[in-house]
């Protein structure tokens, strides 16, 4: 009821969706607070890359240690897999 959403990006950049639209990150790797009770990987055309950047692949596998729960959405879900 008076949780929190972070979304969290490498950088403070904006990230651009498959449609355009910028999202701005509130949080970096670094600045994410421990104790997520849900942890949403998504998807997208971005998942290529994200897949060979090691800091994007040691997020949701650090973060996902403490998370409650680990979802994900389409080709999200190869990011917390590797």
């Amino acid at each position: 009821m008076h949780g929190r959403t972070h979304l969290v990006s490498k950088t403070m950049d904006p990230v651009a969706s498959d449609s355009g639209v910028l999202v701005l990150p509130t949080a970096t790797f670094d600045t994410c607070p421990s104790d997520l009770d849900v942890l949403l990987v998504p998807g997208g055309f971005g998942s290529n890359g994200a897949m060979q950047d090691q800091a994007t692949l040691a997020f949701p596998a650090e973060s996902g240690k403490t998370a409650r729960y680990i979802t994900s959405v389409c080709s999200g879900s190869l990011l917390p897999g590797a």
